[in-house]
């Protein structure tokens, strides 16, 4: 808690409204009566924390199973979609390393 008594989360919801306002950072300022300086502290302030502190994401993802079974060949390419929406295609046995480097970067 901060000497105001406003906490790291209040602040973040605020950086938050204001990002969704479409506002700009005087402006939301101006017509939620905190200082530009504060807002603007604040704001770096729980940016470094963000870009410092690791994502966290689950090892579990779900996984739907093919309507039909698919006969495996040698040819067969693999399609990923991964949680954040990004989808991996082409993926075959021959590219499987790049793949894993690459989706590893992602996450």
């Amino acid at each position: 808690m901060t000497k105001t008594g406003i906490t790291d989360t209040e602040w973040l919801v605020r950086v938050q409204s204001w990002q969704q306002s479409g506002l700009s950072q005087s402006a939301w300022c101006q017509q939620n009566d905190i200082s530009v300086s504060k807002f603007g502290y604040w704001k770096r302030k729980l940016e470094t924390v963000s870009a410092t502190k690791p994502a966290q994401h689950s090892a579990f993802v779900p996984v739907t199973p093919a309507q039909e079974p698919v006969e495996p060949s040698a040819s067969s390419q693999l399609t990923v979609v991964l949680p954040n929406g990004v989808t991996v295609s082409g993926i075959n046995e021959g590219n499987l390393s790049l793949v894993k480097q690459l989706v590893g970067e992602m996450l």
